[in-house]
């Protein structure tokens, strides 16, 4: 993890649910049927109806795996194109909503009202049973 050093665990996760087929079809038309991934895709209306119960539950497994974990560490796992390495990026150029000083998030997950910012600030530490 960037502030603390420790290995970033994967968490323990359960079965997925069964998927009607024409559930199937619309999530594999909304990820792949345009070229683009799920990720870059986000900030279409279906695609953040869909992707906001998976993301949701991706945090709550990581921050479990993981504590003290910031939402850094869960961007570089999930999606490490959003992620800038930096060699050192000093205090005075640190963003506000820039936690770590080893890099910096994306222009995207910059942006104020980004969906995972929003659910990193409301997840909770929820392990898989």
């Amino acid at each position: 993890m960037l502030e603390t050093g420790e290995p970033v665990y994967s968490p323990v996760t359960q079965e997925g649910p069964l998927l009607t087929e024409d559930l199937i079809r619309e999530t594999e038309e909304l990820s792949f049927g345009r070229g683009v991934l799920v990720l870059d895709a986000l900030n279409s209306f279906q695609t953040r109806r869909l992707s906001r119960p998976f993301i949701l539950i991706c945090l709550h497994l990581d921050q479990a795996a993981n504590p003290g974990c910031i939402l850094e560490d869960f961007v570089r796992w999930h999606s490490p194109p959003d992620w800038t390495e930096a060699e050192e990026v000093p205090e005075t150029e640190k963003s506000p909503d820039q936690l770590s000083s080893k890099g910096k998030l994306s222009g995207r997950m910059q942006k104020e009202g980004n969906l995972w910012h929003e659910l990193w600030d409301t997840s909770k530490p929820l392990p898989a049973v």
